[in-house]
């Protein structure tokens, strides 16, 4: 009983084997897919076609030996990319450099750095950049008001509070509609009083600024917007 059950077991495993293998015609359609997708550089369907090859006794060899030249071909493609982009990363690292965009070519370097760890030359650029860049200035606090009235009882003057670092350069202008300048001043503590540069009383509107400032030891800063002159 128990050499019967065996054999029926044996039986049911190879039918089951024999319906789980392709037919001549199937595995010559896996192949032919296989070898048209690699041609065309679809590598993971091609992967897919030569994997249910290697279930056709007639075609396991060549499927396993394409499977292997995919995967070659696929680490050869991801180390050229990761070449080109280091090389891309390296190049615009340099010409930030020569323009003296310090910053900019510190994040370049950081990119190549990232794809090379042990890159000699990128480290050594990457630090060179880092120490020319200009370092953050959390300490620089500016305020515009945007709205004041020069007829008021407290405060009748609009005026840019900056509070940091000693100023090496600042520049100051309002605009009225037409974009004609109606005040303009470098100095830090300047106040607008609603008049223009003739010293005559300007009327109640919206006028646009423009503020540029660098704090000693930090980075060009830009500041923009609209302020209303109320009588």
């Amino acid at each position: 009983m128990m050499r019967r059950a065996a054999l029926l077991l044996l039986l049911f495993t190879a039918a089951i084997t024999r319906a789980q293998t392709p037919s001549a015609g199937e595995c010559a359609e896996l192949v032919r897919k296989g070898d048209s997708y690699f041609v065309q550089k679809r590598f993971q369907e091609a992967k897919a076609e030569f994997e249910n090859a290697r279930k056709c006794p007639g075609e396991k060899a060549y499927a396993e030996a394409q499977l292997q030249e995919i995967d070659k071909q696929i680490g050869e493609a991801r180390a050229m990319a990761r070449e080109q982009k280091f090389a891309e990363a390296m190049a615009e690292g340099d010409r930030a450099m020569a323009a003296g965009e310090f910053e900019k070519a510190k994040k370049a370097y950081e990119v190549a750095v990232e794809i090379k760890p042990y890159d000699i030359d990128a480290k050594l650029k990457l630090h060179k950049a880092s120490d020319n860049a200009p370092k953050s200035d959390t300490s620089v606090t500016v305020i515009i008001p945007n709205a004041f009235n020069p007829n008021g009882e407290r405060i009748n003057y609009w005026a840019v509070d900056y509070k940091g670092p000693p100023l090496m350069q600042f520049e100051l202008s309002v605009y009225n509609r037409w974009g004609i300048t109606v005040f303009k001043s470098s100095d830090p503590k300047a106040r607008w009083t609603g008049r223009d540069e003739k010293d005559v009383a300007l009327p109640a509107e919206v006028y646009y600024y423009a503020v540029t400032l660098t704090p000693a030891g930090g980075k060009k800063r830009s500041y923009s917007g609209f302020v209303t002159l109320i009588r």
